[in-house]
């Protein structure tokens, strides 16, 4: 999470991530002229749209709104152990997966932050895009709520579970955060050194 902000769960709650970073992101096709960089995640194929899955649950003082469209598809993941080198084609046997494309709200229901005003306070949002084995993740109408809640069946084991997730999303924003302050870094160092250059060519 980055500098200065304020955690709404305990610092020692663990993280649940609703996206998988080992999922390739459905292709999109590029304008003329443009290419695709980095490592590859893998491959996608779609194979069937299922319908819309719905999710709004109250769990004690937590309010969960959820969709996301299951899909289901052929899913090559990358071997984190494979050596990889640009232009190097990701291979593997496809496995039949149902994708969960979608995003999820959770709200705090009670005081809101700095008011004295009783009602919803939105705490967490992202997105959702993981896979679940097709032959173990069987369609059903009641997917998403699987994916949100994983195994918990007590309001106690619910409450833990959103917790984690909006743990996973403050852990997410930070580490986009840090990748940001990055990439500043570097463009300053390089404008720093250019003009140093530039004032040694001058001078």
């Amino acid at each position: 999470m980055g500098k200065g902000k304020i955690s709404f769960v305990g610092e020692n709650v663990e993280p649940v991530f609703l996206v998988e970073n080992d999922l390739a992101p459905l292709e999109r096709p590029l304008r003329p002229g443009y290419y695709r960089i980095g490592r590859p995640r893998g491959e996608v194929e779609l194979l069937e749209s299922l319908p819309l899955d719905v999710l709004r649950a109250n769990v004690e003082n937590y309010l969960v709104s959820a969709n996301a469209v299951p899909y289901l598809a052929n899913v090559i993941r990358p071997d984190p152990k494979e050596e990889w080198y640009p232009g190097k084609k990701i291979e593997g046997t496809p496995r039949k997966e149902i994708i969960f494309s979608g995003g999820i709200v959770i709200f705090k229901i009670g005081k809101i932050a700095t008011t004295e005003v009783e009602g919803l306070e939105r705490i967490s949002f992202g997105e959702i895009w993981l896979g679940r084995e097709a032959s173990k993740f069987q369609l059903s109408a009641n997917g998403l709520y699987r994916i949100v809640f994983g195994d918990a069946t007590t309001e106690e084991q619910k409450i833990s579970r959103v917790e984690s997730i909006v743990k996973g999303y403050e852990v997410m924003e930070g580490d986009e955060e840090e990748r940001i302050e990055r990439e500043r870094r570097g463009s300053f160092d390089a404008g720093q050194s250019h003009a140093e250059g530039r004032a040694r060519r001058l001078f």
